[in-house]
């Protein structure tokens, strides 16, 4: 009788792998994708599998207007399609606005003085790109489960193809906790459900986690953030496979720049990244993040 007649588990097959590692050796590992920064290559790409990735940062910091950024720039170039559950940028149509915004560089309205607006060529363009590409759900009325919006990525993955989903915040997500299980189990489990989906079906998923309440220091900042700041679990850090936190220097006013730091906390695959830091410059009239360099001038 053999193993496999006796264990339900699957077994590596290792040959295979022996196989693979020696086609890496000879013709070098798959590319990963950039998010759309040259700078921050170094840092990070996308893994040809699938990954969880959480992001944090105290509340202003940007989480959201930088997810969506790599969500712009996954979509401008490399066609991604992605899955959007976004209470964080309710309603629906400041939300597109937005995205509309980061695709072309512009402002859709007259929000910033004489800053160029978008023209009906640029929006039919981002018009096309979103509806070919971005799946929103609606949270007008209903908070979704965690098993309905796996299904709904399932049901898009099905009919158009996936590459990405994001879950932006966590904590808008209804929870179904059982009454014998605490919150840390329970993150546990969805976590872990969320993972086995992503490498599954091959998705990158991103997770916006907000931090616990933290009392402001002496000067008005936040004290700097981590990853087992996350509220409700200590799984965020320990369970992601790449943790992204953000923070920005509400005292720093030169030439009215917007920095954004964004700490690179983990990372799961050290062949597609690093721990470390890289800087970001914020546009507010169109929402996109680019690399700050020292020498830049406007």
């Amino acid at each position: 009788m053999k193993i496999k007649d006796i264990v339900k588990l699957k077994f590596v097959d290792t040959d295979d792998v022996f196989y693979r590692l020696e086609q890496y050796k000879r013709n070098g590992l798959p590319p990963g994708l950039s998010l759309g920064w040259p700078g921050f290559d170094q840092f990070y790409q996308v893994p040809p599998t699938g990954q969880l990735n959480v992001v944090s940062g105290w509340p202003g910091t940007g989480k959201s207007e930088w997810t969506d950024s790599i969500v712009s720039n996954m979509v401008l170039n490399h066609k991604w399609k992605v899955f959007l559950y976004s209470p964080e940028n309710y309603p629906a149509d400041y939300h597109i606005e937005k995205m509309t915004e980061k695709l072309i560089g512009k402002p859709y309205f007259s929000h910033y003085g004489n800053t160029e607006r978008i023209n009906d060529s640029e929006k039919c363009f981002a018009q096309d790109l979103i509806r070919d590409h971005l799946h929103f759900v609606n949270t007008e009325q209903n908070v979704a489960c965690l098993d309905d919006l796996l299904n709904s990525i399932f049901g898009v993955i099905i009919s158009f193809g996936c590459n990405m989903a994001v879950l932006d915040p966590w904590n808008k997500i209804e929870e179904q906790r059982p009454k014998d299980m605490n919150k840390t189990d329970f993150i546990g489990k969805c976590l872990t459900k969320i993972q086995l989906f992503a490498r599954k079906y091959n998705i990158s998923f991103w997770i916006v986690a907000h931090p616990a309440k933290s009392r402001k220091l002496s000067d008005g900042s936040f004290p700097k953030v981590h990853m087992y700041d996350i509220a409700d679990s200590a799984h965020f850090y320990n369970m992601c496979d790449n943790g992204f936190l953000l923070t920005r220097d509400w005292n720093d006013k030169t030439d009215g720049r917007n920095l954004t730091h964004c700490q690179i906390a983990k990372i799961k695959d050290r062949r597609y990244g690093q721990v470390g830091e890289h800087t970001f410059l914020f546009q507010p009239w169109c929402g996109r993040f680019v690399d700050y360099k020292e020498d830049y001038n406007g």
